[in-house]
């Protein structure tokens, strides 16, 4: 962040803490901690939150540092890791029947291919669970737990069914 937009930040701290009257070092200070991060937005939530949380009648150093480093480690973690769209789904067989259904996200590692990774993955779950598992590319979470529970609920319907004969 530039040194004006750090100023900004000072400024709104002022203004959230109104009886804090900075000196030329102290906003020299925060000027410096607050110029470290890019994103003005997660910053000013970092005020926020250190206002909500204290009853100083100056910023609480301390602590507006660790939101402010909890923020960016936030912000970080969107922009490196999309949300996954691969999954490996296990369709049966090697697992109980109420272990049916689950899912997991392929993320791959820095530096490896896509393909790569879902081989990997798809021979590692095969070698420790067994079973047969399929890959479903350019879907979501959401999309997974609904794949899931149709399959489970027609999985309740056999488990019903073989109880039912048992009797």
């Amino acid at each position: 962040m530039n040194q004006i937009d750090a100023r900004a930040c000072v400024t709104y701290m002022e203004q959230l803490w109104t009886n804090w009257r900075p000196t030329d070092a102290e906003t020299n200070f925060w000027c410096g901690v607050i110029s470290i991060y890019d994103n003005e937005e997660n910053v000013k939530r970092a005020i926020d939150e250190a206002k909500k949380s204290s009853d100083f009648s100056k910023p609480p150093a301390k602590k507006l540092n660790d939101l402010l480093r909890v923020h960016n480690m936030r912000q970080r973690a969107k922009v490196e890791q999309p949300e996954p769209t691969v999954f490996l789904f296990y369709e049966g067989g090697g697992l109980t029947k109420l272990q049916a259904g689950y899912f997991a996200p392929v993320i791959p590692a820095r530096g490896v291919a896509m393909g790569e990774a879902i081989e990997s993955m798809k021979l590692n779950v095969t070698e420790t669970y067994g079973g047969m598992w399929k890959v479903y590319e350019q879907t979501d979470h959401s999309a997974m737990i609904k794949l899931r529970c149709e399959m489970r609920s027609g999985l309740v319907d056999e488990i019903e069914k073989e109880i039912s004969d048992s009797t």
